[in-house]
């Protein structure tokens, strides 16, 4: 500018003009520059901004990938875990199995011996307990009556050797007792002993006092699930699944070992500590092998090959114990109501309904497996533990049952209309006439009642392990 201004005053009019043209010139050039400068700071602003979103979506990607990493790697080890319990419980099943086998190998001759040892010569003489009594047994200091049975009564009682309590269940001698009671009551002893499975109410030790023999068991203050489900209604279907599965593996293990139950139903199932459903009352078991070919059963749980066949009576009769138990469990009532004989004609003609169609709220898996395992003809039942257990672990898991599916699919899980093996209406008539109805027309109960009472007899039911309230 200085220039321009000397040109100006010294008369240089066109340097000055030359200089002027540079001086705009120069000017322009560094408005481009600045605009220069501009648009690329602004563009390496555009790209600061993208690589600072690229870094936020890589920085979030990477922790969702850890979060799915820690994720998976708790699964793993939680699948571990459960693959771990799985494997112990199968070996424990498997060395119970083991164990059921060998003393199935030992055969009859094991309760034998027990019951030969046991049994007193026709000469003993037995104190009668009057009503209200308690009786005295060495070794016990006995506390009340928890009930009374159609062949033994239970007592709660404390051992005087460590104060713990036990439930005493005392066979009841009168002057009219026969030695078969005894030698029966000997032989459920034998069985209670001998069973070494967590579902099963396992007799602590057995012995005698001045009023007769007697069996030392576990005290369970919790209810049976037919008291749980008159006071509080039907079970939720997820509880309702766990108690089947339970009480099937324990029913699996005594087929294991060549026993069948015969009488699974909710009355003989205990609920113990932690909710462990325990199965109480062998008494129907030792009264077939102490009386074989006559029929016994409770009405509504019974399978009908119990009445029709009592000798050809296999593991699918206490499947069918078991499908009648559930049913009632998520329905509220017995399946089939009505006197003993009423009771039976119907489990002979009919399969079990639909629960679902007498109110009960549970999945049509849960239904489909309940209506096979309550096939009057066994052979459209399920064929062993095995695959019912299978099922109802699927449907616990919300899976359909597979073993139902295929019997659907091979046209083998329809009814006939026929009674169980097809046996005819005058022969069933015939054996429901002649089993007369358990106390209470529920069967059987738990204190050893496996001689029926007369028909109409209304004994209170009482359990070996249950005590009052």
């Amino acid at each position: 500018m200085a220039s321009i201004r000397t040109d100006a005053l010294h008369g240089d009019a066109p340097a000055a003009a030359r200089s002027l043209s540079r001086l705009e010139q120069l000017e322009a050039e560094l408005a481009r520059a600045h605009e220069a400068r501009t648009a690329q700071a602004s563009a390496v602003e555009q790209e600061l901004s993208r690589l600072c979103s690229i870094y936020g979506r890589l920085k979030t990607d990477l922790q969702a990938a850890r979060d799915e990493r820690d994720h998976a790697l708790a699964e793993a080890h939680r699948e571990r875990e459960r693959r771990t319990r799985e494997t112990l419980r199968l070996n424990e099943d498997l060395q119970r199995a083991r164990s059921a086998e060998t003393a199935s190998a030992r055969g009859e001759d094991t309760a034998d011996a027990f019951v030969r040892r046991r049994l007193p010569p026709e000469s003993v003489e037995r104190k009668e307990l009057l009503p209200g009594r308690l009786p005295e047994v060495d070794g016990f200091e006995v506390i009340g009556l928890i009930g009374r049975g159609g062949m033994a009564s239970v007592f709660r009682a404390r051992r005087e050797s460590d104060g713990g309590d036990v439930a005493l269940k005392l066979l009841m001698t009168t002057k009219g007792s026969t030695r078969s009671r005894v030698e029966l009551f000997l032989r459920e002893a034998a069985m209670m002993l001998q069973v070494d499975h967590p579902g099963l109410l396992r007799a602590l030790d057995a012995g005698e006092c001045a009023y007769g023999h007697y069996l030392v068991l576990p005290l369970i203050e919790g209810p049976s699930l037919a008291g749980r489900v008159r006071r509080k209604g039907p079970l939720r279907e997820a509880e309702a699944l766990r108690i089947a599965i339970e009480v099937g593996r324990a029913l699996r293990y005594c087929a294991r070992g060549g026993l069948t139950h015969r009488d699974v139903k909710p009355s003989n199932l205990l609920e113990g500590a932690g909710g462990r459903i325990l199965l109480c009352d062998f008494g129907l078991a030792a009264l077939h092998h102490g009386d074989a070919g006559r029929p016994y059963g409770s009405p509504g749980f019974a399978a009908p090959e119990q009445i029709l066949t009592p000798d050809d009576v296999d593991e699918r009769a206490d499947i069918y114990g078991l499908g009648t138990t559930l049913w009632c469990l998520v329905v509220g009532r017995r399946p089939f109501e009505g006197d003993a004989r009423h009771a039976f004609e119907e489990a002979r003609r009919v399969d079990l309904s639909d629960p679902r169609i007498e109110g009960a709220d549970i999945s049509p898996r849960l239904a489909t497996v309940i209506r096979r395992m309550g096939r009057c003809d066994r052979a459209r039942r399920y064929r062993n533990w095995d695959e019912l257990l299978l099922d109802l672990m699927l449907v616990e898991k919300g899976d359909p049952p597979l073993a139902a599916q295929l019997s659907a699919a091979l046209g083998t899980d329809g009814s006939t209309g026929r009674g169980a093996d097809g046996a005819d209406e005058q022969g069933a008539t015939a054996a429901a006439g002649e089993l007369t109805a358990p106390a209470g027309a529920t069967g059987p109960t738990a204190a050893g009642a496996t001689e029926p009472p007369a028909e109409g007899s209304a004994a209170p039911e009482a359990h070996p392990t249950r005590s009052r309230g």
